[in-house]
């Protein structure tokens, strides 16, 4: 499997990096209250951190709403999954407890207010893809049992199947989701500015860090841009 940033999105967003974690043979059953504590304590610093702001006076926030712009995506009924995530923190409403892996990127994402996503590796058909859709891929969203299509434009992540995840980073496929018995895992941290590769490559470490010591298993990290566009 090969992971691919298309050079079309770099000619249109040329500081856009990505970068995560290949993670195997990891071990994602059951939860882990230590872990949990650090979702539960960081949820509370991010409400208290943005009490007194408008969501678009956060610079993180605000950058990708005009990505989704850039590619004709309405962020007011689009949000980022960024967005979305702190709008949740700030409001004082707790996110799910789903699995270690998920609750692992929730904690990194809301920390340093970067989208995250991860995906099981070994649901994954041919190679992913960060690329503006052709229109004709389609798939399920979590949760829903209808069948839609991808616009024309739109950016996603895809693979041979269909969508991976819509609209960059607004809600990904039911198909390809982490679950507790998830082994093998492609984990994504998207970086525009003000997040730089500085930050980015901070991100990445305390995320293997993290893995590591709740779920186990190897991790092996990454970084993609212009210049490195290919895993």
């Amino acid at each position: 499997m090969k992971f691919i940033v298309d050079q079309k999105i770099f000619e249109k967003w040329s500081d856009v990096i990505i970068g995560g974690l290949v993670l195997s043979d990891f071990n994602n059953k059951g939860s882990n209250q230590d872990l949990l504590k650090l979702l539960r304590d960081q949820e509370a610093k991010t409400q208290q951190a943005l009490a007194s702001l408008e969501m678009g006076q956060v610079p993180e926030v605000a950058a990708w709403r005009q990505a989704h712009r850039d590619f004709g995506s309405d962020p007011r009924d689009f949000p980022s999954s960024i967005e979305s995530l702190l709008r949740r923190a700030r409001g004082g409403k707790p996110l799910p407890q789903i699995n270690k892996l998920v609750d692992l990127y929730n904690y990194m994402s809301l920390k340093y207010y970067v989208p995250a996503g991860a995906e099981d590796a070994d649901k994954i058909k041919g190679n992913v893809q960060l690329a503006f859709a052709t229109g004709t891929e389609s798939g399920m969203y979590l949760g829903s049992d209808t069948v839609e299509n991808c616009q024309e434009g739109e950016v996603i992540y895809k693979d041979d199947e269909g969508f991976i995840c819509r609209r960059w980073n607004w809600r990904e496929a039911d198909r390809t989701k982490i679950d507790e018995n998830t082994k093998n895992a492609l984990l994504v941290f998207e970086a525009i500015p003000p997040t730089n590769r500085e930050k980015l490559e901070t991100i990445i470490k305390e995320a293997a860090d993290l893995s590591a010591k709740f779920v186990g298993g190897t991790q092996t990290s990454f970084i993609l841009d212009k210049n490195n566009p290919e895993l």
